[in-house]
């Protein structure tokens, strides 16, 4: 998941190091002033990913208006939480990995590596 400044939440799920879903919460941010509605994200996909049970919610997260969530942090927090992830899947990116800083209990020996 990437939150671009609480602007855009974008996702793509992998699995099997497939493409099997992807998600932008402002399509057109980039290319218009004209704001459209959220694009892709496919609730049943990500809960079957990460074991959730909540599909609707899940849905009504997804496609909910900017005016509903006009801070993107905010839909990325309430998909964490759906979706039973721990809270420092909110903060905590790729980068700081890289550099060998870990969230409190995570170790490089609970992680895989996929190119």
């Amino acid at each position: 998941m990437l939150n671009h400044d609480s602007d855009i939440l974008w996702y793509q799920l992998y699995e099997d190091g497939k493409l099997t879903d992807e998600y932008d919460s402002t399509p057109s941010y980039w290319t218009s002033p004209v704001l459209m509605p959220p694009a892709g994200g496919n609730p049943e996909k990500l809960c079957s990913a990460f074991s959730c049970n909540d599909a609707a919610q899940i849905s009504k997260i997804l496609r909910a208006s900017g005016d509903d969530y006009p801070e993107a942090m905010d839909r990325h927090s309430d998909l964490v939480r759906t979706l039973n992830l721990p809270e420092w899947a909110l903060d905590f990116g790729c980068g700081a990995i890289a550099q060998g800083s870990f969230p409190e209990g995570v170790s490089v020996t609970d992680l895989i590596k996929v190119s």
